[in-house]
């Protein structure tokens, strides 16, 4: 069964290779930093430890106040004015 027009079954090929090859760079990236003795890995992605207790209750809690979307692009207001008022 076909599901893409055969116009589209390249689609693949069409994208330039440094977009396309992006996600394999990134990992391999990854593993080339991981392999490295001491480095505290800070980037963007998942971690290699758990989450600490006081981080994953936080969020347990944040999940059934129902505050599931994103915040404010300028922060939230609470945070705002305790920031402000320091």
């Amino acid at each position: 069964m076909t599901f893409l027009a055969h116009s589209e079954r390249n689609w693949l090929a069409q994208i330039q290779p440094t977009v396309r090859d992006a996600g394999e760079r990134h990992n391999r990236g990854v593993r080339l930093r991981r392999a490295r003795q001491g480095l505290i890995p800070l980037w963007v992605g998942e971690g290699d430890l758990p989450p600490p207790a006081v981080a994953a209750e936080a969020a347990k809690a944040s999940i059934d106040r129902g505050e599931t979307f994103y915040t404010y692009q300028a922060g939230i207001p609470p945070l705002r004015e305790a920031i402000a008022a320091t």
